[in-house]
């Protein structure tokens, strides 16, 4: 359930929604480390790239149990924002 409620809140950050990206995160109580640090990085982009449009990629997805199995795991996420 956890990858589900990852890719639930990093489809809201692919879609560059700051606001859906916070209802989702409250609405599911979703833990994500530096949420708030997620939506400032995108408001910056966009606003220092007033007129070119941002894009947000995915560079790598995994979690800690690829490392070492184990019941429970952390997940990770490393975006790449940027404008052409």
């Amino acid at each position: 359930i956890g990858k589900e409620l990852d890719d639930y809140a990093l489809d809201a950050i692919l879609q560059q929604d700051c606001n859906e990206f916070e209802r989702r995160v409250q609405e599911k109580h979703i833990s994500i480390c530096g949420f708030g640090a997620i939506m400032a990085l995108l408001d910056f982009a966009k606003m220092s790239s007033p007129k070119q449009a941002i894009e947000v990629k995915v560079l790598r997805q995994g979690h800690s149990g690829e490392i070492r199995p184990m019941n429970e795991v952390v997940d990770y996420v490393s975006l790449l924002v940027y404008s052409d």
